[in-house]
């Protein structure tokens, strides 16, 4: 895979999405009023940096597994397209149980 290819509009747009939805903003803003340190804040109008970061890997992983879902109708063969398909649902199923685990469960 070449630099240019990783580089690309679709890349760097799912990039920023992912960072938005990990709470950049809200931990760039609230910066000021929790320490680095910090691991869980119970104040909602603030998030600490462990918390993107969690956030951001697990936003990850829901985007790979629409990435491999979506890598599975360009499969040469059956055997790798169910392999990619269940790979990605995978994936999306843990996905949504620790989306589930932190907003409904911890809060």
């Amino acid at each position: 895979m070449k630099i240019k290819e990783i580089f690309t509009v679709e890349n760097l747009y799912l990039v920023a999405f992912i960072l938005i939805l990990s709470g950049i903003l809200s931990f760039i803003v609230g910066i000021s009023s929790i320490p680095l340190s910090a691991i869980y804040t119970s104040n909602l109008s603030y998030q600490t940096l462990f918390e993107t970061i969690v956030l951001f890997l697990i936003n990850v992983l829901g985007a790979s597994g629409f990435f491999v879902l979506f890598r599975a109708k360009k499969a040469n063969s059956v055997n790798v397209a169910r392999t990619y398909i269940f790979t990605g649902l995978i994936f999306l199923v843990i996905w949504f149980l620790l989306i589930y685990e932190l907003f409904y469960t911890i809060s």
